[in-house]
């Protein structure tokens, strides 16, 4: 009786290792990757030095959108992008590359909307560089869509 309660235990631990080991080895693998951090995505009009948010597309006017953006680890071109479609259409772009790092950077970019917004819609998209363009977060898409980009 003694031998398997001795055995029982011995396969309890030999399990607890190998499922902390697994564990740990996720962690040492994440730790050499970027962590990004964003703000919100805010869509806007300006005029001047004023800004008004913009709570629907206003047709012949130029929508700004900006999001502020930080990472870990060395600095990557990180690239910001704002897409207006017309009927699923691209008709126009915009889109702003800085290097980010421990620092929080702002991206800003304008695009002028059509004389008709009856079937348009904006896309915001941010990538992790130049070379790779994986999207590091959701798009966001603009009127009706999430006014976030989450990683």
């Amino acid at each position: 009786m003694r031998k398997k309660n001795m055995s029982k235990r011995l396969l309890s631990v030999f399990l607890v290792l190998c499922m902390l080991a697994s564990v740990l080895s996720g962690m040492v693998a994440l730790a050499g990757e970027p962590i990004y951090t964003t703000s919100s995505i805010f869509f806007g009009y300006v005029d001047g030095d004023a800004w008004t948010d913009a709570t629907a597309l206003e047709a012949g006017k130029t929508l700004t959108s900006k999001i502020e953006v930080s990472k870990t680890g060395d600095a990557e071109n990180m690239i910001f992008a704002l897409v207006v479609y017309e009927s699923n259409k691209l008709i126009s772009a915009d889109s702003a590359t800085k290097a980010v790092a421990e620092d929080t950077v702002t991206f800003e970019t304008s695009v002028k909307l059509p004389n008709d917004v009856k079937n348009t819609h904006v896309v915001a998209v941010l990538w992790d560089n130049v070379t790779d363009m994986n999207a590091i977060a959701n798009s966001s898409i603009f009127p009706g869509g999430s006014a976030d980009l989450e990683a």
